[in-house]
């Protein structure tokens, strides 16, 4: 017999609470943005663990990625962190100008500028459909 771990199946309570206690890590994330981009970025991969569906843990986590690059342009893998965590953000939201308007951001910072000039168009447009309906 080949050992079977056995997962305890979680609840609906418990995944509530789990989606209520990643919302609160990912506020005070967005909080430490700008401060303490490092510790917004561990906030995050925590949300990120309990809620691994959160657009909005990846969409903060980015932005902190692209802070810390942008303090330091030498931190090139933290620019492919921003880049990766943003693009995951907006194929999980795809509805999201939010997302679209990070991309955009870390692209141009990469400077692609034609796919991040693509990506503000877009997130232009799902704006703008937000604010009409």
């Amino acid at each position: 017999h080949p050992a079977v771990m056995v997962r305890p199946q979680l609840d609906s309570v418990d995944i509530r609470l789990q989606l209520e206690q990643a919302a609160g890590l990912v506020a005070q994330a967005t909080a430490r943005l700008g401060a303490d981009d490092v510790r917004a970025v561990q906030l995050c991969a925590q949300a990120i663990a309990l809620a691994p569906s959160s657009s909005e843990a990846f969409l903060v986590r980015s932005k902190a990625h692209l802070n810390i690059y942008r303090r330091d342009n030498a931190a090139i893998d933290w620019r492919d962190r921003a880049i990766r965590d943003a693009k995951r953000a907006a194929f999980m939201n795809p509805r999201s100008w939010r997302c679209f308007l990070q991309r955009s951001r870390v692209l141009c910072a990469a400077s692609a500028f034609d796919e991040g000039f693509l990506d503000l168009a877009t997130a232009e447009a799902l704006a703008k459909t937000d604010l009409d309906g």
